[in-house]
């Protein structure tokens, strides 16, 4: 017996009722269906987590795989907390690619540095690819070689730019300040010239003879007239000339790109702990732990002194930090670390400098 069958063995009760208690029925299970759906949608979102915050976001995080050494299991703490720090405004002041396309990734901004990340494809469609012991770097270019300020812009001296292919086959270019950066100034102009597939060793003969072509070239444009330089023009031939020479695949093109950080909040947090008899400064970003003596009294680091540096979450896992840089007067010291992965703040436990714990509160 059906449901139907079953409601008219009652009695009394007429078939049109028992058609709308069904369709009373069914609006409710169909209500049912649709609240089952919605929640199973959000526990598939919530299970994608931090990938598909960043599906569209790939070449930003392979670019920064020279700055993080564990981006492959990032939390969904972890990625709010580099989204946090990264500005995704921008504009190009120059392009003159032909070639590949070229994308603005974000920059990443913390402390006193930052690093751009740049997407390129092949507009053919072609993937980008390097032959066993060969790795593709960027051209020379005067961008950075001044460091100077036009409408509160800073032109900024950058490292050489770090190049990673994807998987897609596309190419992330990765470029990273010095450390010139100054708080009042939250626009900086960045740039690279040329992409070649080069030699990997940086101490092969090809590598050392592109290198000292570049320093020329340098050299050339810090000693003249920058505007009727025809020695720095001459340098810049030569070295691209022997760029295209030792490379087993190249693009010519150049970029000026205008990084906006005018938008990201001061994210740095301030703490003091005791170590070693000193008094010690601690700026805690996202993406930085930078230290730093106060006073003058206190043992003094050497460069080469170890301190090992971890972060411990309040679950219990932790992961550990890179030096960056190491300075020193008689008495005093500052030195910076770069986290193996984006510091969830929130999450911060306590941080370990050496044998000393340092609570977040």
């Amino acid at each position: 017996m059906n449901e139907m069958e079953l409601l008219r063995s009652f009695g009394g009760i007429k078939d049109k009722y028992i058609l709308e208690a069904d369709e009373v029925k069914r609006k409710k299970m169909n209500k049912r269906i649709v609240g089952i759906l919605i929640a199973a949608a959000l526990i598939l979102m919530c299970a994608i987590g931090a990938g598909a915050y960043f599906a569209d976001r790939t070449g930003l995080l392979n670019g920064l795989k020279w700055y993080f050494s564990d981006t492959d299991d990032l939390t969904d703490g972890e990625i709010r907390a580099l989204d946090e720090v990264t500005s995704y405004k921008g504009k190009f002041n120059e392009n003159t690619f032909t070639d590949v396309d070229v994308t603005f990734a974000g920059a990443m901004y913390a402390d006193n540095a930052y690093t751009a990340v740049f997407t390129l494809r092949r507009t053919d469609g072609t993937p980008f690819t390097a032959p066993k012991g060969y790795v593709w770097r960027t051209g020379f270019t005067d961008v950075g070689l001044d460091l100077f300020f036009i409408d509160r812009t800073q032109k900024s001296y950058t490292v050489t730019p770090q190049c990673f292919i994807n998987d897609d086959g596309s190419l992330s270019v990765s470029v990273h300040s010095n450390g010139f950066y100054q708080p009042q100034f939250k626009k900086y102009i960045v740039g690279f010239t040329g992409l070649y597939c080069v030699p990997e060793d940086y101490a092969c003969e090809e590598s050392t003879k592109r290198q000292e072509l570049a320093e020329a070239a340098v050299s050339a444009y810090q000693s003249a007239d920058k505007e009727h330089n025809k020695l720095y023009e001459q340098k810049c031939d030569e070295y691209f000339a022997y760029s295209e020479e030792i490379s087993s695949d190249y693009v010519t093109g150049e970029i000026r790109f205008l990084i906006d950080l005018s938008d990201l909040p001061d994210s740095t947090l301030h703490l003091e702990t005791e170590l070693n008899g000193q008094t010690v400064s601690v700026r805690l970003t996202p993406i930085s732990i930078d230290l730093e003596t106060v006073g003058t009294d206190g043992t003094r680091y050497k460069e080469n002194d170890s301190l090992p540096v971890t972060i411990v979450y309040n679950d219990g896992s932790s992961f550990g930090a890179k030096r960056t840089y190491f300075m020193s007067d008689p008495g005093r010291w500052s030195m910076g670390f770069y986290p193996d992965r984006p510091i969830d703040m929130a999450q911060v436990d306590h941080i370990m400098l050496g044998d000393t714990e340092m609570y977040i509160e």
